[in-house]
């Protein structure tokens, strides 16, 4: 593995685990609202009132873009890119 695949790594699996974070923080929020009182629902109202838009969002991000690094040299690959000698 080079660096850049290491660093994808560190971005996807970090992002996945914001991810599950943001989660399980709204999932502990949502038992304590009322009904349904718009048409968005309980879980962007939830977002909306942890101010957990920006890390939710973050983590998507991360994951995106650690998945993009990681697969980084097959995409090179696949696109004729990287010289027969280097595709060890």
């Amino acid at each position: 593995m080079n660096r850049v695949e290491i660093l994808g790594t560190v971005l996807f699996v970090s992002g996945v685990l914001l991810f599950g974070l943001m989660h399980l923080a709204i999932a502990n929020i949502v038992p304590d609202l009322g009904g349904f009182t718009g048409a968005s629902g309980r879980f962007s109202r939830v977002m909306e009132a942890g101010m957990v838009n920006v890390p939710y969002f973050l983590s998507i991000g991360f994951m995106v873009t650690g998945l993009l690094m990681m697969l980084h040299r097959d995409i090179r690959k696949l696109n004729g890119s990287i010289p027969e000698d280097e595709q060890s």
